[in-house]
């Protein structure tokens, strides 16, 4: 009768974890915080400098890439980067906190000149619910 009794038990808990296996990121989903990618916007503009050709100092120009991002994303020079993670029973998306360099906001977008790769992935909105190493769910399609 015992061994009956831990052999169903064993059966339920590998069966168990054999479903956690397959519908782990539906799981996931159930208990994560969901969290929107922000569309990052790249620009560019010529800024002067002065240089010296030939011994003698001119004004010269030189064009600066730049990130656009939603106002939302950004609070005191700081982003979450939502990172994709693969370990070898699952994947999962984490968010972490990264700092940037920012200058001026203009029409809803902040101007992102340093600290950030335009192939990266940001969270739409900074939210105070997230902390840096977070387990998050990605709504959407990347």
């Amino acid at each position: 009768m015992k061994r009956k009794i831990l052999f169903g038990l064993t059966t339920v808990f590998f069966v168990l974890m054999l479903a956690g296996t397959f519908f782990h990121q539906k799981i996931d989903s159930l208990f994560r915080i969901k969290v929107q990618l922000a569309a990052i916007e790249t620009g560019s503009e010529y800024v002067s400098f002065l240089g010296t050709i030939d011994g003698k100092e001119t004004e010269l120009m030189r064009e600066e890439q730049f990130l656009l991002l939603p106002e939302q994303a950004v609070r005191d020079n700081m982003v979450y980067v939502v990172e994709h993670v693969t370990e070898p029973y699952g994947s999962y998306d984490v968010v972490t906190l990264r700092m940037v360099q920012t200058a001026v906001t203009t029409d809803g977008k902040v101007k992102i000149t340093a600290g950030l790769s335009e192939s990266e992935n940001v969270a739409a909105v900074y939210d105070d619910s997230l902390y840096d190493g977070m387990r998050i769910v990605v709504e959407g399609q990347r």
